[in-house]
């Protein structure tokens, strides 16, 4: 008997799951079925007979890799974690900081551009 389809089944039934949907929680997540009764067996409860499995799942059922019975049984794929970050990222901070210098420095140039001339002027000639 497996230890871990046994504590699992534990684990689901003190979660206060029934018999029945903990076994098809481990069959649909991918353990052959014959492990999982086995394990469900050796738990001693009578509503093992009452369950009725399909043979196979149906083609609409996802096939997964057996999973320790402590993992999660939605498990979001690592490219798709959202990394946290503790810091303000400077990359940003700094081009933000020369988009509004730059702004300010067409502003100015649109309402000094008299004097900016004399003063362009003066140094030339």
């Amino acid at each position: 008997m497996r230890e871990d389809i046994h504590g699992g089944l534990k684990n689901a039934l003190e979660r206060g799951a029934s018999l029945e949907q903990a076994i098809r929680s481990f069959v649909n997540a991918g353990y052959h079925e014959q492990d999982v009764r086995e394990a469900a067996s050796a738990l001693n409860t009578s509503s093992l007979s009452l369950v009725k499995l399909p043979s196979s799942p149906s083609p609409t059922q996802v096939q997964q890799k057996p999973a320790p019975y402590r993992q999660s049984p939605i498990s979001t794929p690592s490219a798709f974690k959202v990394k946290s970050k503790k810091g303000p990222n400077w990359l940003i901070v700094i081009l933000s900081l020369v988009l509004l210098l730059s702004i300010a420095a067409f502003v100015l140039s649109l309402l000094y551009k008299e004097q900016i001339a004399e003063i362009i002027r003066s140094l030339i000639g």
